[in-house]
């Protein structure tokens, strides 16, 4: 009898491991046979089809081995894995703007990622196009659509592909935590919350990605249209605000080229690191545009200030947005399930060529906000420290007049940053006896966007401003200020009143 027991405890040992190997078996190839994203469920947008339809699933699958939001962010933060499992790269390094375009599978089988890179591409000149990079980076863990994404590529731009303008990339298969572990925010319902972690986790991997392969990194979105000209924009808009600034005002973070979210936002990519981490952190509690808010506001103000005037100003000279917005959301429906997106741009391709920013609509808001600039940070106004945005199609005749009656040549000068290594040497100004034919935010002409300073060797300085009215033949509205001692921007009535008297007699 105690050999048949000895015996039957062997066989139930036996049984017990057979069991648990096979179901290990089971479990491992399920594993590796599922490729489905680790995301929740996304968005319906109703885009034209391109060529084919992707098969998705309605629900993709979440998988509960990996780790919680918790141990993602710690893991994130001491090593990121950033070798991408699927890519194309053309080897391109040292581009001067990177662009960065975040997509996901739609599940009706068309995207507009194509359409967007055509519009990014065609609306380049062909040497932009040598200082540029374009990184799709795809947000599913399935290679399909990444490849699918490759092969038209190839058919419609090989050489863009071959020259390294374009790269293609997909996170590794554990990159995503297991969203179902997170918590409601913002009162926000779960599905919510689900769709704008995985949407900041997709941008984590994107400028991290980015950040080390270009000076500047652009972000936009898989569904936007680009301006004419918009590199041509941002590059001028760029140089001014980094270029003349005083040495006490701290430069900018991002640039802003469209009123909508995240879209058409510019970094220096040497702040993108500091801007992941703090992502990371934060990834899981609001969306990607108020974690932007939140980030510059804490590097321009006081806690216990950030409701005064003060900390408004100081926020707005670490975010440049510009007048006119140079991309426009082309989008339906949001990526979120049964959200449906009409937001729409309304200073894209606006006709507002007489001026690129917004201090210049008013020639006395200009001098006042530099001379608020001034007040705030304790400076004044030295004899010959004067500097002012200006666009100069042309030579008025006003100042040609000054320059030959009035005033020596030395006089009239442009003046740079003196802390820049590029000077307006090297930047590309013209001066025409026509006026030039401008597009709509007139990029097209290099005859655009420099600074003129229109010094004077008296105690008071006058600075010269004009802009450009509608007609065609003709520039008018001249303005002539004086910055009295005081640093006050408005002048005298008796000393306008003869100025515009003796600006009518010349004209007459």
């Amino acid at each position: 009898m105690n050999v048949i027991n000895i015996r039957w405890q062997s066989c139930l040992i036996f049984c017990i491991a057979l069991i648990y190997f096979v179901l290990t078996l089971i479990f491992i190839g399920l594993y590796i046979s599922k490729s489905e994203p680790i995301s929740p469920q996304t968005s319906q947008l109703k885009p034209k089809p391109i060529h084919s339809k992707l098969k998705t699933t309605d629900k993709p699958e979440i998988r509960r081995s990996q780790p919680p939001i918790s141990a993602w962010k710690l893991s994130s933060l001491v090593k990121f894995d950033l070798t991408p499992r699927f890519l194309y790269n053309g080897g391109r390094k040292d581009a001067k703007f990177v662009i960065g375009v975040p997509t996901v599978v739609r599940a009706t089988g068309g995207n507009y990622v194509l359409e967007t890179i055509n519009y990014l591409i065609q609306r380049m000149s062909p040497e932009q196009h040598s200082i540029c990079l374009i990184v799709i980076y795809v947000g599913e863990t399935s290679l399909e659509f990444g490849k699918y994404i490759v092969r038209e590529l190839r058919m419609n731009h090989a050489e863009h592909l071959k020259s390294g303008l374009i790269d293609v990339i997909a996170p590794h298969l554990h990159y995503y935590p297991n969203f179902t572990q997170l918590h409601a925010t913002l009162h926000d319902d779960l599905p919510r919350v689900q769709w704008r972690t995985k949407q900041n986790l997709d941008y984590i991997y994107l400028m991290s990605y980015a950040a080390p392969k270009g000076s500047y990194y652009l972000q936009l979105e898989d569904d936007v249209m680009p301006n004419e000209g918009y590199l041509d924009y941002m590059e001028k808009t760029e140089f001014m605000h980094s270029s003349f600034r005083f040495d006490q005002q701290p430069d900018w973070i991002v640039i802003s080229f469209s009123e909508l979210g995240f879209i058409g936002k510019l970094f220096r990519s040497s702040v993108l690191h500091s801007f992941v981490t703090y992502l990371k952190l934060f990834c899981d509690h609001q969306p990607i545009d108020w974690l932007l808010q939140s980030f510059l506001t804490l590097q321009s103000c006081r806690w216990d200030s950030i409701s005064k005037p003060d900390c408004q100003r100081e926020f707005e000279s670490r975010i440049i947005r510009v007048d006119q917005s140079q991309f426009q959301h082309m989008g339906q429906l949001s990526s979120l399930e049964r959200k449906k997106q009409h937001h729409k741009d309304h200073f894209f391709n606006q006709n507002l060529e007489r001026q690129r920013l917004p201090h210049l609509r008013q020639p006395l808001n200009l001098v006042v906000s530099h001379r608020n600039s001034l007040l705030r940070q304790n400076l004044d106004l030295q004899p010959g420290e004067t500097f002012i945005w200006m666009y100069m199609p042309q030579m008025p005749k006003i100042i040609e007049n000054l320059i030959t009656t009035q005033y020596t040549s030395s006089e009239l000068r442009i003046r740079n940053h003196n802390k820049t290594a590029k000077t307006l040497s090297e930047f590309s100004v013209q001066l025409v006896e026509k006026l030039p034919i401008l597009h709509k935010n007139a990029t097209s002409t290099k005859l655009c966007g420099f600074v003129m300073s229109h010094t004077m060797k008296d105690s008071d300085n006058f600075m010269f401003y004009y802009i450009k009215e509608d007609s065609k033949d003709t520039l008018s509205w001249f303005r002539r200020f004086l910055w009295a001692k005081n640093a006050s921007g408005r002048p005298h009535l008796d000393w306008l009143v003869k100025k515009i008297v003796a600006l009518l007699l010349y004209i007459a």
